[in-house]
């Protein structure tokens, strides 16, 4: 009897033990944590292709998570269970009136479309056509597979970008006009002259930074409208020679893409009489590594604003006519869930702000962009999702569209929304019975 009474108590004590031991490896990851975890991922493994359909915006990610996904590189196109494509909503009496340009990671292609999702014309070329004496590498970015952005003209002609190779100049029937080899990246804007600022980056030694290591320095370049460089000028240079330096102090260790700078805008002076910091001609830049939007003075070379706040990692930060800065916060809510944010750059009150919340899906672990449309309006691209919506001033979905288009080696992935523009209804190239 005795014996039995010891086996049972060693027995309890065992499995205690186990128990125990279980809950701590649990906890602190201990051995076999990582091999049961990986064993119980594999059973539960999701079909091939199948994303949800959002993830749940309300659990809140480490910084750690946020900043692995924040580094997401920059894709074609993203798995997706998103139902439909093309057009869902069109709410034509309360949408900004006009077409829409968008570019998408399937193909080369800037395409403009009517607000029901019906194709008017589209532009493209290749970068061996447009780029003939450059040796364009394909992997792994496959820079060439697509224009990241476009800009139309009056006349019909395009701008296109190739990522890290270009820009190219298309007529209205795509022919090359010039082509203007650069390391651009991310943005451009054009003048009503027809100037061009667009960014661009370098990788160079920088004493004082990357730890003897080369680093990445952003460049914002003046090109001529027949695509010749006019000048060039630093934005890491401009950055350490200003007031606002210490900002630099925040660059991760080892990190190095000091700025990633993501946007540029160049200012029209509506608001110069606020502060000399809007006058004309400046531009206004959006740093994400450093959570920062700032306002370089090209003729003095150097910033002259800058403000970080309640946003991470933001994109497309724009000057409205109000006086208030609109931009895509990326994730700044830390959370799996973006957030478009309207505030004051002087007192960083938030006046409006769209997404993070319930009935409010919007998330983009890379890129998106914002505009806000003439009729007070804000058309919004999810990239990541390949999905763009216009939402009134009380937050209601008045157009949305998803990305018709497909990536992949079998055209598995809704093909990413890299830029979507509205503009205006009236286009003088395409036939008098064309409308949007």
């Amino acid at each position: 009897m005795g014996s039995r009474i010891l086996r049972g108590l060693a027995a309890l004590t065992l499995a205690g033990g186990c128990a125990a031991y279980g809950f701590l490896a649990h906890k602190h990851r201990l051995f076999p944590y990582q091999l049961g975890h990986r064993i119980v991922l594999r059973l539960t493994e999701l079909p091939p292709g199948f994303r949800k359909a959002r993830p749940d915006a309300r659990a809140a990610v480490t910084a750690e998570e946020i900043n692995k996904l924040a580094n997401t590189p920059y894709l074609r196109g993203y798995p997706s269970s998103a139902a439909g494509s093309g057009v869902l909503v069109q709410d034509r009496a309360r949408m900004q009136p006009g077409w829409s340009l968008f570019t998408s990671g399937h193909a080369p292609v800037a395409t403009l479309m009517g607000s029901d999702g019906r194709v008017a014309r589209t532009w493209t070329t290749s970068a061996a056509a447009a780029f003939p004496s450059l040796v364009i590498p394909r992997e792994p970015e496959q820079w060439d597979a697509y224009f990241s952005t476009a800009h139309l003209y009056p006349d019909g002609g395009v701008l296109a970008m190739f990522s890290h190779i270009g820009l190219v100049r298309l007529d209205v029937s795509s022919r090359v006009v010039w082509a203007y080899p650069s390391y651009v990246h991310h943005d451009l804007d054009v003048t009503a002259e027809g100037t061009i600022w667009v960014l661009s980056k370098q990788q160079r030694l920088v004493p004082g930074l990357g730890q003897g290591e080369p680093v990445i320095d952003d460049f914002v370049e003046e090109v001529s409208p027949e695509g010749r460089l006019v000048r060039r000028i630093s934005v890491l240079e401009a950055l350490r020679q200003s007031d606002y330096a210490p900002y630099l102090a925040h660059v991760a260790p080892g990190e190095p893409d000091l700025l990633h700078t993501n946007s540029v805008r160049i200012l029209d002076g509506s608001l110069a009489a606020r502060s000399p910091v809007f006058r004309r001609g400046n531009l206004l830049l959006s740093m994400r590594h450093l959570d920062l939007v700032a306002v370089l003075d090209p003729d003095r070379g150097r910033i002259v604003w800058a403000l970080s706040g309640q946003w991470h990692v933001q994109h497309a930060a724009r000057l409205l006519p109000t006086g208030r800065m609109l931009l895509f916060d990326n994730f700044g809510t830390m959370r799996q869930a973006s957030r478009i944010l309207e505030f004051d750059p002087f007192t960083q009150e938030v006046v409006w702000s769209w997404g993070g919340k319930a009935g409010e899906d919007l998330f983009s672990e890379t890129n998106g962009q914002v505009e806000r449309l003439d009729n007070g309006n804000t058309l919004i691209c999810e990239t990541n999702f390949g999905r763009a919506v216009e939402v009134t001033r009380e937050g209601r979905i008045v157009w949305e569209f998803i990305n018709p288009n497909r990536a992949g080696k079998k055209n598995e992935l809704i093909a990413a929304l890299y830029s979507i523009q509205r503009v205006p209804e009236k286009l003088a190239f395409l036939a008098e019975s064309a409308a949007p």
